[in-house]
């Protein structure tokens, strides 16, 4: 069984509201997470923009607006733990 790790799809660097923003998150196994997206992070942003169009649009727009209301912890982890059921 892999380890799982949460990646960042914008990076939590350079856009710290979007660190625990569910749609900026992504469950990876620990090598697709270390050697593949941050090795490839071209080739990554191809696949992920191909694989969820919407979602790249929906954190397009996330990131260019800053967000007054406080982090909903609880939404986050039911979030969460439906990504980790899809894998």
């Amino acid at each position: 069984k892999p380890d799982w790790q949460m990646a960042h799809i914008y990076p939590k660097g350079k856009y710290r509201r979007l660190e625990f923003e569910p749609e900026n998150l992504l469950a990876l196994c620990v090598g697709c997470h270390l050697f593949w997206q941050h090795k490839n992070p071209l080739e990554f942003a191809e696949w992920f923009i191909a694989k969820y169009p919407d979602r790249v649009r929906r954190l397009k727009m996330m990131a260019q607006y800053v967000s007054s209301s406080p982090q909903d912890w609880r939404a986050l982890e039911l979030f969460l733990e439906d990504e980790i059921k899809k894998l």
